[in-house]
């Protein structure tokens, strides 16, 4: 390779490639088709001067095009090229007028610059002038006594905390990720307020003018104004904006910009020390933090965003547990714990606290929850046997850490192979016992004409067992050929046990000596039959269009015509008109 050397022609087209590589995937987010081409036209024309500088070079550079242009034995080349540019040329045309389903972009500034003034609360705001009232008062109660401002800090942010989950996280999420529940209806879509490359940008007067005056308050360049976001203004005071400004920055570890320098190395300092605080945080603290605005001070399924949440959360108060792999009416095994914790409840406000690639909570931190959790217990179900009344507190909670731990396994004896043979007796087993409530396919549609509700008086719905990845605590996530086996031990394990707290019965006796309500052998042919459901659909995605094709034969008159199941499925959200 002594003397090898890449002439101009080639180096001006590997500098052109590398560009548009670079282009197109180090700048998150990825850059506007029109943005890239006008790029890669001034770094084409960039190339071609850096060359024409130079004689010698510029010479090389046309050396392998005019070659190929006047050369007889280039001549299928030329030929090649004759035909591949314009069918090129063709190409691009037609990807850039056929029909897409992609929804067609929109010409509009998501984060506008604000107006100069603004006026709310029969107040004129001068934003460029504007402070947050609440953070300053905090601030000269900091430098006047460090404990004092502490705690009206932590009441700030509590207050917002409180006004963020009664108010915001239907459309930001409860882990202000802009996932909420309505997410998906909007366009755009609701702001993350994790995202580092937006909070921390923004100063908090813009803050208080989006909260304040929501979608109807963009201004031209904001428009079209599909923005959802409501006029706050009326229907928040103003130190409550101003409070939940103080709990976004905060849940997120984040500061606004500031331009004063000693205040906002004030405010960065306070971050710092918050984020120190936060990061070996266990136990009740953690349970504070993270779960105390769902579950309640006393866990008691009772917190700020309880009455907004279908399910409801849980309430660890009666020591009462839906899902679980111990015995009967064993308590939960600290595993059972733990796994819903890690990896949530699909289908409620129950987020997945440990998923791989988004974890939020370490195993550790999670494993510090299970005994707070059993500390909220009324019922003296947790305790030892022998736990002394002076370790009860007046409240009735235990006051010591040595609750039980359930060992017990339901077992999982005398499975069944999955087979077709299976899968028909389990049909005709499921259909004798478990139709009345799951339908006779499995779909949830009552056939009892019961309204169920569960042991506190919610109302409650069957599952659909053909869509499972509405199933929870019972799809298995190994992604082995295990997976199948796993899901139907889980099935099985629901069966025997049922869910406490619901209609849904354990269909094992619960006292020795006494008849199963449902054979062991039924069981496991009820639970291949189940796994077997999850074949009849597919989970849609989601999307706003929805396709069509032509038929030469007459249109589906049926709901079980065997065409729909060739039909893509797609979720279309349906939201409220929030404005």
């Amino acid at each position: 390779m002594k003397g090898f050397r890449i002439t101009a022609f080639w180096q001006a087209l590997i500098a052109a490639v590398l560009a548009y590589l670079v282009f197109d995937n180090a700048f998150p987010p990825v850059l506007p088709k029109t943005l890239m081409i006008q790029y890669m036209i001034i770094t084409i024309i960039g190339i071609l001067l850096y060359f024409a500088f130079d004689d010698r070079k510029w010479e090389e550079f046309k050396a392998p095009i005019l070659s190929t242009l006047r050369d007889d034995n280039k001549a299928p080349l030329r030929w090649f090229f004759l035909i591949a540019i314009p069918l090129l040329a063709a190409w691009v045309v037609y990807g850039a007028v056929k029909p897409s389903y992609e929804a067609p972009v929109e010409l509009r500034q998501v984060h506008p610059a604000p107006p100069a003034s603004l006026k709310v609360y029969n107040k004129t705001f001068d934003l460029a002038t504007l402070e947050n009232p609440v953070r300053n008062d905090i601030l000269e109660t900091l430098a006047k006594d460090r404990d004092a401002g502490w705690s009206k800090y932590r009441e700030s942010v509590a207050a917002g905390r409180d006004i963020y989950y009664q108010n915001c996280f239907y459309c930001h999420g409860d882990l202000l990720d802009g996932k909420g529940h309505y997410a998906h209806g909007f366009s755009p879509q609701p702001i993350n307020f994790q995202d580092p490359t937006i909070i921390p940008q923004l100063q908090e007067a813009f803050l208080f003018w989006r909260i304040t005056t929501g979608g109807p308050g963009l201004p031209v360049e904001g428009t079209p104004w599909n923005s959802a976001m409501p006029v706050w203004h009326e229907m928040l005071a103003e130190n409550d904006v101003w409070n939940v400004i103080n709990f976004i920055f905060d849940y997120n570890g984040q500061v606004p910009r500031i331009w004063d320098p000693e205040v906002s190395k004030t405010v960065s300092g306070m971050k710092d020390e918050v984020l120190a605080r936060r990061k070996n945080i266990m136990g009740r603290d953690l349970y504070r933090f993270r779960c105390e605005v769902c579950h309640g001070e006393q866990g008691a399924g009772d917190g700020v965003a309880a009455d907004f949440m279908y399910p409801r959360p849980r309430d660890f108060s009666l020591a009462l547990f839906k899902y679980k792999t111990s015995p009967g009416t064993e308590l939960p095994r600290d595993e059972d714990l733990f796994n819903t914790i890690k990896l949530g409840l699909p289908g409620t406000a129950m987020p997945g606290w440990g998923l791989q690639g988004r974890a939020l909570l370490t195993d550790e931190q999670i494993r510090s929850l299970i005994p707070v959790i059993k500390g909220f217990d009324i019922t003296q179900a947790w305790p030892p046997e022998d736990a002394d009344e002076d370790a009860f507190d007046d409240d009735g909670f235990y006051t010591k850490t040595d609750f039980r731990v359930i060992k017990d396994v339901e077992p999982l004896n005398g499975q069944i192979a999955y087979s077709e043979e299976s899968i028909e007796k389990g049909k005709a087993a499921f259909r004798k016992s478990c139709s009345e409530c799951h339908g006779m396919d499995g779909r949830g549609n009552i056939r009892s004409g019961k309204k169920l509700e569960d042991d506190w008086g919610n109302r409650i719905w069957p599952r659909d067992l053909t869509k499972p990845w509405t199933w929870r605590a019972t799809q298995s996530l190994d992604t082995t050929e295990k997976e199948r086996d796993e899901t139907v031990k889980a099935i099985y394990t629901r069966l025997s046990i049922g869910i406490p707290g619901t209609p849904m019965p354990a269909h094992r006796a619960v006292e020795e000596g006494n008849q199963d309500p449902v054979s062991l052998e039924d069981r496991w042919h009820i639970a291949n039959y189940v796994y077997s459901l999850r074949e009849t659909t597919v989970q849609p995605q989601d999307g706003p269009v929805v396709s069509s094709r032509k038929l030469e034969a007459e249109l589906p008159a049926s709901v079980d015509d065997e065409r729909w199941k060739e039909a893509p499925a797609v979720t279309l959200h349906l939201v409220p008109n929030v404005i």
